[in-house]
């Protein structure tokens, strides 16, 4: 629910603003979507295989790409190390407000990001931008 409110917010002030500028009811972050997921067309532009970003973002981030996809893994473990067997540590600690949900929250974005890029058929660098400094 604390999500929610948020999203409603900024979906209604890119719709009215898309609206206003297109003189339509619109949305260009569904249009994005709908066009690059979808199967719009993007493929028009080429494709790649999934291993895309792995090598493109090994050859920029050599030991960090390999580190910043380990990272919730070992958070995750080291979480039911602590918990040493005790039935539902994990569950408890992965609250947001937990030292292992603020992990979660701040490793979690790229390799989820990673993923969903991975599984477009179009595939440019630029698309991984916004998530480099999650992976610095």
């Amino acid at each position: 629910l604390a999500i929610l409110a948020p999203l409603v917010i900024t979906a209604g002030m890119s719709v009215a603003v898309d609206s206003y500028f297109y003189g339509r009811v619109t949305s260009s972050t569904l249009n994005i979507l709908r066009y690059n997921v979808a199967g719009g067309g993007s493929e028009l532009y080429g494709v790649e295989g999934v291993t895309f970003y792995f090598r493109n973002l090994f050859n920029a981030f050599t030991l960090g790409l390999p580190l910043a996809l380990a990272a919730p893994l070992l958070a995750l473990a080291s979480a039911a190390l602590r918990s040493s067997g005790a039935a539902g540590t994990v569950a408890r600690d992965a609250r947001a407000g937990s030292g292992f949900g603020r992990l979660m929250i701040a490793y979690s974005p790229f390799p989820l990001t990673l993923a969903f890029f991975s599984s477009v058929a179009h595939k440019e660098e630029r698309f991984m931008y916004v998530v480099y400094p999650l992976l610095c």
